[in-house]
């Protein structure tokens, strides 16, 4: 068994963009029409050293998640992140979802075992946890890890369905 099949379920595909509203307007080309962007971290007044403008929808079972930072870029973005006025939204990550507090140890054993670096972490344990891992060398793309509680059960069920079973 490996990091995929067994410790979490992929459920989101993450794209960086230079144009969040040009890359929406690709993606409602396709069908997904229907998003909810909300501003993170120094976007939002927040005290952090990076902000972005995030979309989120269910394309079916499928999340979309389309990431414009602001500022400057999270480290995870940078080397996807296609350059300013370029208008092209670039594939970053798949998004999984790891059920419990059990299942996020093992996962953090079986990543330690494996030799899998942690490219960026956070952590409220009441809440959440997430991990950026770098499977890039390997696939190509990184693999985020979220540790889904019900607050993050309850966001994701507020995000806007397009079709399909959501």
């Amino acid at each position: 068994m490996g990091i995929f099949d067994r410790h979490a379920t992929i459920f989101q595909l993450g794209y960086v963009t230079d144009d969040l509203d040009h890359a929406l307007a690709g993606f409602r080309d396709l069908g997904v029409e229907r998003f909810r962007i909300n501003q993170v971290g120094a976007a939002a007044g927040l005290p952090s050293p990076h902000g972005a403008r995030i979309a989120m929808a269910w394309a079916g079972d499928v999340m979309i998640e389309v990431i414009e930072p602001q500022g400057t870029p999270a480290p995870v973005y940078v080397d996807d992140l296609p350059p300013p006025g370029s208008r092209r939204c670039v594939f970053n990550h798949v998004g999984l979802a790891v059920p419990d507090h059990a299942a996020w140890d093992a996962l953090r054993a079986e990543l330690d075992r494996r030799g899998l670096p942690i490219a960026w972490h956070g952590s409220n344990p009441a809440q959440f946890d997430v991990a950026y891992v770098d499977t890039r060398p390997l696939t190509g793309h990184y693999s985020e890890f979220i540790r889904v509680c019900p607050v993050l059960a309850e966001m994701f069920a507020s995000v806007p369905g397009n079709g399909g079973k959501r």
